[in-house]
């Protein structure tokens, strides 16, 4: 009884930022908040590349950029959930 106990919890994953205990069917190696906190830090970094630290945009600005309508939308979404 022990030794299944054992192999059952070595199957356990966890998340490698936070160590947040992952679901059993997670093909990831972070929790979906870890997900979340890193897309928004891609964005960030892609957006003070374009705009600088403090610029005021808008969707507009980033369909300027080349982006389409679906993922400039998007990343207002995104940094909006992390009131940014």
């Amino acid at each position: 009884m022990e030794n299944s106990l054992n192999s059952a919890s070595s199957n356990k994953k966890y998340c490698s930022s936070c160590g947040k205990r992952l679901a059993r069917v997670s093909s990831k190696n972070k929790c979906v908040s870890c997900q979340r906190k890193e897309y928004v830090s891609r964005i960030l970094k892609e957006l003070l590349n374009k705009f600088g630290v403090g610029t005021v945009f808008n969707r507009d600005d980033l369909k300027k950029l080349g982006h389409s309508s679906m993922k400039a939308r998007d990343y207002i979404s995104v940094l909006n959930e992390f009131d940014l």
